[in-house]
């Protein structure tokens, strides 16, 4: 489910406000507090957050605004695909939004990336899976990171990352896929986009 920035912005002003004052604002005290003048558009909008799942509204009555989720959640983009097996291309695009307790992976600031291939299966990480990222340039010896390649067309990966004064390595979890080493100034190429912090798997 992907939300439009004002989307995203009016659905955490409402949370804002409910924890603040108890209940749910108006739309005129929406608009306001964002500093809109159009009711109307802002009409529009709960109108499709209604429609994706996230709040539910009466017509024609004031604070009637019900969020459908607890106030307190907080949304982990989900904006592409990453490979565990052969790289493929980090799309940025954010092609949904994942409602997450803000205590569970530190969801405040994560984001998260969908998991194509089988490399990272003796981890039990699977095609499907959604691997939640915590960034960062750096990570601790031995652990599981999303990565880019320069010169893989700019494409990430899903590798436990190692390292020595000479090379870096990223090592799969699956013995039909060989480590992929860079030495000397080949080093540069690697960039890690962060750790991998827990992995959400859908049955549907």
């Amino acid at each position: 489910m992907h939300l439009t920035e004002r989307e995203q912005t009016v659905l955490e002003f409402i949370k804002e406000f409910y924890k603040q004052h108890g209940h749910s604002p108006s739309i005129r005290e929406i608009c306001k507090g964002l500093g809109l003048k159009s009711p109307g558009s802002m009409y529009k909008v709960l109108k499709s957050l209604r429609k994706k799942g996230l709040l539910d509204m009466d017509e024609g009555r004031r604070r009637t605004i019900r969020l459908k989720v607890p106030p307190n959640l907080r949304h982990i983009p989900l904006i592409g695909k990453i490979a565990a097996g052969p790289p493929i291309e980090a799309n940025q695009e954010i092609i949904e939004e994942l409602p997450c307790d803000p205590g569970l992976f530190g969801a405040s600031e994560c984001f998260a990336l969908l998991v194509k291939g089988d490399s990272m299966i003796g981890q039990h990480i699977r095609p499907g899976d959604i691997a939640i990222i915590k960034p960062g340039p750096v990570v601790e010896q031995g652990t599981i990171a999303a990565v880019m390649v320069e010169g893989l067309f700019h494409e990430a990966t899903l590798k436990r990352v190692k390292w020595d004064e000479n090379s870096i390595k990223l090592l799969s979890e699956n013995p039909a896929y060989p480590p992929l080493v860079f030495e000397g100034e080949e080093r540069s190429k690697v960039t890690i986009l962060g750790m991998l912090v827990g992995i959400i798997r859908r049955f549907s």
